[in-house]
């Protein structure tokens, strides 16, 4: 059990890396800085890419975990369904409480494309967890 989730987490990790990358650091990255409010020092450049692979791999562990205990998807589109679900409300989460909280945003649609860019990103990696639950599971 360990193994294997252990397995999903990277693996749902390293989706969540290259569709990031595809989204936000290529399609979407000068549309969020023109509509992010920009204060001296708020974005580091380069990112810290440890950080950002912990995390990554830690949002799959999520899915990877409840994929396998609670949901029992064993298939790419069973995971699909996981994944999407809980990235979806974690990134309304998220987006939420920085709109409560911090002056970030220069209009409500970063927020908006932000939670449908992070649930793509769940959708898929959540494809590829259940896919490898499939596989691993005896």
């Amino acid at each position: 059990m360990v193994v294997r989730f252990l397995v999903c987490a990277i693996a749902g990790g390293i989706v969540i890396f290259v569709l990031g990358f595809l989204i936000y650091g290529l399609a979407l990255a000068g549309w969020i800085q023109a509509n992010t409010v920009q204060y001296p020092g708020l974005i580091l450049d380069p990112p810290n890419f440890v950080a950002l692979a912990i995390s990554n791999i830690v949002w799959a562990g999520m899915i990877a975990f409840v994929a396998d205990n609670w949901a029992n998807a064993r298939n790419f589109g069973a995971g699909m369904k996981v994944g999407g679900i809980l990235m979806f409300f974690s990134a309304m989460a998220v987006n939420l409480q920085n709109t409560a909280f911090m002056n970030i945003f220069e209009n409500m649609l970063v927020p908006v494309v932000d939670v449908a860019g992070v649930t793509f990103m769940g959708v898929f990696a959540g494809g590829v967890i259940g896919f490898i639950l499939g596989k691993m599971t005896k």
